[in-house]
């Protein structure tokens, strides 16, 4: 059996060495990917199944320019991802620990916030009204 050489004054823990270089291509390569999924989910939505979402159907199978937000949203959201990755490497003990858990928990945190949606813009809370907090070009029902 192999151990690692600790070298002496770290109390036993070493620190893994990042490729800075290999992890932003690796961020930039992602985020051109969750870019282009972005895109051929809306395309796929609007030009396949004929569901106006982001825009009226009069607007094509590209739709409007909230198109275009979403792919640079996704693409923005990977390089983003890569920078914490980066900073948690280098700053924290177990940096794969608590990257789970910020990306789990924001990830609860985009998902609940349609339906808190009321309770934000009201104070005192009160019942959600019936109709939709979106614009009414994002209902899939039309």
């Amino acid at each position: 059996m192999t151990a690692p050489i600790v070298p002496r004054g770290t109390g036993g823990r070493t620190r893994p060495k990042t490729d800075v270089a290999q992890l932003w291509s690796g961020g930039v390569a992602t985020a051109i990917v969750a870019g282009l999924a972005a895109l051929v989910g809306v395309l796929a939505w609007r030009w396949l199944f004929g569901v106006p979402i982001l825009a009226p159907k009069s607007d094509g199978a590209y739709g409007a320019v909230r198109t275009t937000d979403y792919v640079l949203a996704a693409a923005g959201a990977a390089l983003v991802a890569t920078a914490l990755a980066q900073l948690l490497v280098a700053s924290t003990p177990r940096p794969l620990v608590f990257f789970g858990w910020i990306v789990g928990l924001a990830t609860v945190v985009v998902v609940l916030y349609p339906w808190s949606w009321c309770y934000i813009r009201s104070a005192p809370p009160r019942r959600c009204p019936r109709r939709s907090p979106w614009p009414s070009t994002w209902s899939l029902a039309s």
